[in-house]
C-alpha cells in the first residue's frame, strides 16, 4: 500500500498488475474509489475489500469511478454488487461513474445493470 500525503484528501492505492484501486476522500461525507484495469474473478475480492474500507471510514457515500476499467467479467460484476450490498448494510449509498461500454454490457448481460445508480462523471 502506498500513501500519498495530503491534509484534506488522503489517497491510498491498492492493487497489482491487473487492477488498481485509488481512494480520494472528497470530504467527510463522500469518497471516490477509482478503479483501473481488469475486474474479474482474480481481482474482484480486492475491490470488495476496498469498498468495505469506506464503510469503516465513516463516510456516507461512495462513487466508484469505473472509467479506467478495460474488462469486467461476471465475477467482477458480482463483486461490485457485493461491495454495494456491504455499503448499503452500513447505511451508505453508492453510484458508478463513467461506466465504459464493455462494463455496461457485462452488467446488462448479467441482469445487474438496474442494480446500480449510474452517473456520467
Amino acid at each position: 500500500m502506498t500513501e500519498h500525503p495530503s491534509d484534506h484528501a488522503p489517497r491510498r492505492m491498492y492493487g497489482g498488475p491487473f487492477l488498481t484501486v485509488r481512494f480520494d476522500h472528497r470530504d467527510t461525507i463522500r469518497s471516490v474509489l477509482a478503479v483501473d484495469g481488469e475486474l474479474d474473478v482474480a481481482t474482484a475480492p480486492l475491490l470488495v475489500s476496498a469498498m468495505s474500507k469506506v464503510a469503516a471510514g465513516g463516510r456516507r457515500h461512495l462513487t466508484v469511478e469505473t472509467g479506467g476499467l478495460v474488462f469486467c467479467d461476471v465475477a467482477g460484476a458480482r463483486g461490485l454488487l457485493a461491495g454495494q450490498q456491504r455499503l448499503t448494510d452500513h447505511g451508505l449509498t453508492m453510484e458508478l461513474a463513467n461506466v465504459p461500454g464493455a462494463v455496461r454490457r457485462t452488467l446488462d448481460l448479467t441482469g445487474l445493470l438496474d442494480s446500480f445508480r449510474l452517473v456520467p462523471d
